[in-house]
């Protein structure tokens, strides 16, 4: 019977130092950040939240950001008013922390309520898709007026920003696209027809897609965006496999480079006129 106890007593503990280590980067990121905020906007895709994070009342930059995978943080707000997201280990929040330390603001975005918690590939060239980010974009802009609206699609949100990149007029002042999933882009797409100033971002270790069978991303980035467009190639060592498309650590999550990655996008930003 004791031994019983004992064995589920380590069950219990193990699952929330698991649960415990799954919030962790949300956890500090709620620690660190001075303003911390849900903006809920309404689009036509139906409700969108975003988690607006900064250090500073007046960021000279916001980041929107598009997560990769199938783009649900689940956000939402706590008995006490304050942000929470059950999906705490996403590369959203990770990522934060490392643009506080610069004196921007990162708003992540949420699935738009149509897709439920998760948005498919290829829901993500959905037109009601495309104008719920470019409302969230505005929402922000509202927000922040002075501000340089940067939006930054990673993996599978890299389709987001894409598709972002060549509306007619862009919502955004710029886009980045982060070790992207070019394949799931229509095949007419190409970075000429970006109507908003682009950069690339990508690990020169993250070799994502080789497990599908396809070219890795590091060199469909490096490949996409040839002599014509910014790009960034971080070469510190990054730990995990490097093939590993869905759990960190790994290269294709900018693991312990997290300050290159966000000074070479900063820079970028703040080279646009």
């Amino acid at each position: 019977m004791y031994k019983g106890l004992l064995l589920l007593l380590l069950i219990l503990n193990s699952q929330f130092a698991f649960s415990q280590a799954e919030h962790l980067p949300f956890r500090m990121l709620m620690h660190t950040a001075k303003v911390k905020k849900l903006i809920t906007v309404d689009t036509v895709g139906g409700k969108t939240n975003v988690l607006l994070t900064t250090h500073t009342e007046s960021p000279e930059i916001v980041f929107a950001f598009a997560s990769g995978g199938e783009g649900g943080l689940a956000l939402g707000i706590s008995t006490d008013g304050t942000p929470v997201s059950k999906r705490g280990r996403s590369f959203a929040h990770t990522i934060a922390l490392g643009f506080l330390e610069k004196q921007v603001a990162v708003a992540a975005i949420d699935v738009p309520e149509i897709y439920g918690s998760n948005i498919a590939i290829m829901q993500r060239q959905d037109e009601r898709h495309i104008e719920a980010i470019a409302q969230v974009a505005k929402k922000l802009r509202d927000e922040y007026p002075k501000a340089r609206h940067i939006l930054i699609g990673h993996s599978n949100g890299g389709i987001t920003a894409g598709m972002q990149a060549i509306q007619t007029k862009p919502a955004f002042d710029g886009i980045v696209l982060s070790a992207p999933n070019l394949t799931e882009l229509p095949s007419r797409w190409d970075p000429k027809q970006a109507k908003a100033p682009i950069m690339f971002i990508v690990h020169e270790n993250d070799y994502c897609g080789v497990q599908f069978k396809r070219p890795p991303i590091n060199t469909l980035t490096i490949r996409a965006a040839g002599n014509s467009y910014p790009l960034t190639v971080i070469k510190s060592p990054s730990p995990g496999l490097r093939h590993e498309c869905f759990t960190s650590p790994a290269p294709h999550f900018f693991t312990d480079t997290e300050g290159e990655y966000t000074d070479a996008i900063i820079k970028w930003a703040m080279s646009l006129k």
